[in-house]
C-alpha cells in the first residue's frame, strides 16, 4: 500500500456549523498488513431556529496478503446521525401577512384545507423565515453499523475467487410535529397554524454473503471468461408508529412567535 500518510482537516462557516476529519493509512511494520482509519465529525447549524445536525462517521479497514494467492480483509463502519428537524414553512394568504409578504418565491391561490374557503393569494410571511413550527422535544436520527470481512483467492494465474461476508444494522427514530398548515377557521384561535404529531422507529438488521468466480481461458482458438456470482441475504425490519396517525390536527400554534410545545 505504501508508506503511513496522516491527514486532518477543520471547516467552519458563519451559520457555526464545524467540520473535523481524521484519517491514516498505509504498510505496517507486519509484512503484508495494511491498514486504513478514518473518523469524522460535523455539528452543522441553520438560519432556521432550533434546527441542527450532528454527524459522526468512524471507518476502520486491514487487508493482509497472506501470500501472492490469498488476501484477506476485515472491516468496520459506524454512522451516527441526531438533531433537532425543520420541515417547512407554512404559506399564508398575502391578506394575512400584509406589508411582511415575501415576493417571487411562490405564486397562486390556495383553498382551505379545513373550512374549504378561497384564501386567495398565497405567500411566505418574512416575520416566519426563520421559526420553526416543530415542537421542542423533536428528535430525529439513526444510528448504523456494517461489519465486513472476506478473502480474494488466485489459486491459478486464470483463476480468482472472492467472498464477502456482511452484517449491517440501522436503528432510526423521528419524533415530531411535521405537518403545518394555516387555518383561517379554527374554533379557538383563526388564523394560526393546525400541526400534527409523528412518531416512527425502525429497527433493521441485514446480513449476507457474496461470492465470486472468474475463470480466463481460450476456447476454440478464442478468448473465453466465465463469471459466476451467488449472493445470499436475509433483512429484518421492525417498525413501530404512533397509535392516533389520523387524530389531526393535534393542535395549533400562532403564526409569529409560536409557543413550541411538546
Amino acid at each position: 500500500m505504501g508508506p503511513i500518510q496522516n491527514e486532518l482537516d477543520l471547516s467552519a462557516d458563519t451559520l457555526g456549523t464545524v467540520r473535523s476529519h481524521y484519517g491514516s493509512g498505509g504498510s505496517t511494520a507486519v509484512e503484508g498488513l495494511d491498514y486504513r482509519f478514518d473518523i469524522a465529525e460535523s455539528k452543522i447549524n441553520s438560519f432556521v431556529d432550533g434546527d441542527y445536525r450532528d454527524l459522526g462517521d468512524l471507518s476502520a479497514q486491514l487487508n493482509y496478503r497472506v501470500n501472492n494467492m490469498l488476501k484477506t480483509f476485515v472491516a468496520v463502519e459506524y454512522n451516527k446521525d441526531s438533531g433537532h428537524a425543520y420541515w417547512g414553512t407554512p404559506l399564508v394568504p398575502i391578506s394575512f401577512a400584509g406589508s411582511h409578504a415575501v415576493s417571487g418565491v411562490v405564486s397562486g391561490n390556495a383553498f382551505s384545507t379545513f373550512s374549504g374557503d378561497n384564501l386567495g393569494p398565497m405567500t411566505i410571511d418574512g416575520r416566519t423565515i426563520n421559526t420553526n413550527y416543530n415542537v421542542a422535544d423533536n428528535a430525529t436520527g439513526a444510528q448504523q453499523l456494517w461489519l465486513r470481512s472476506g478473502f480474494e483467492w488466485t489459486p491459478l494465474n486464470n483463476v480468482s475467487v472472492k467472498d464477502q461476508l456482511y452484517y449491517y444494522q440501522a436503528k432510526r427514530n423521528w419524533l415530531d410535529s411535521e405537518t403545518y398548515a394555516f387555518d383561517d377557521e379554527a374554533v379557538f384561535a383563526p388564523n394560526t397554524i393546525d400541526r400534527d404529531r409523528f412518531f416512527v422507529t425502525h429497527n433493521q438488521h441485514v446480513v449476507g454473503n457474496n461470492f465470486d468466480f472468474l475463470w480466463d481461458s481460450r476456447l476454440f482458438g478464442m478468448d473465453n471468461r466465465l463469471a459466476a456470482q451467488l449472493q445470499v441475504s436475509g433483512d429484518w425490519i421492525t417498525f413501530v408508529e404512533e397509535g392516533n396517525p389520523n387524530d389531526y390536527p393535534f393542535d395549533n400554534v400562532s403564526v409569529i412567535d409560536p409557543v413550541q410545545g411538546i
